[in-house]
């Protein structure tokens, strides 16, 4: 299966110049305040096809002036950064899209995004997998590891997953600085995914 995450290294380096830019009021960046997230810190977003907890400090990129890099299939359907910076990086998260193959899970599309890892990356180490839930009760595969693309990029944490719903598969990824010990609380947000409507496969 084809990979998607490549990209992500692009994007690392565009949130420094574009969350400067950034429209900051909530209703344009499409974030929604959402009381059964408040607990916990996180605000909802909600674009019609899905929904998913973000922290409530965090600004989605607006790509209304196509400044995001466009992947070589499929679509990025939205990407969040954080607005504190350290080393010239901030925490991010990034999700793509492309049309779902009839009768394969979302668990089975985690394992086959994430099988030839790998050999993508300059620098590889897996750090452990385990099965999420997420808030639809929809069932996948959660894969956390240490990578570097090139002797550029720096290394980072990655936590990947995807999601079936709506004849559409989501993948999503979490990059964060590998100073991050405990993933938790990082875990949580993506388990926080959901199909807007009941139509999940």
């Amino acid at each position: 299966m084809k990979k998607f995450y490549i990209i992500i290294f692009f994007i690392l380096f565009s949130f420094i110049i574009l969350s400067s830019c950034e429209k900051s009021e909530k209703e344009k960046s499409g974030i929604v305040d959402n009381s059964s997230f408040s607990s916990a810190g996180l605000s909802y977003y909600n674009n019609g096809k899905y929904s998913i907890g973000i922290p409530a400090s965090w600004e989605k990129i607006n790509n209304a002036d196509n400044l995001l890099p466009k992947p070589n299939f499929g679509e990025i359907e939205a990407a969040f950064t954080s607005k504190d910076f350290a080393g010239g990086f901030s925490n991010n998260l990034l999700i793509l899209s492309q049309d779902a193959l009839k009768g394969v899970s979302s668990k089975d599309f985690a394992i086959g995004s994430n099988a030839g890892s790998p050999n993508d990356y300059l620098y590889y180490k897996k750090m452990f997998s385990k099965d999420i839930t997420f808030l639809d009760d929809i069932e996948s595969i959660l894969f956390v590891f240490k990578a570097r693309y090139n002797e550029v990029t720096p290394k980072l944490i990655f936590l990947q997953t995807s999601h079936v719903c709506n004849k559409k598969v989501y993948f999503m990824t979490l990059a964060l600085p590998t100073s991050i010990t405990d993933t938790t609380k990082y875990e949580k947000i993506l388990e926080t995914f959901s199909c807007v409507n009941s139509d999940k496969s």
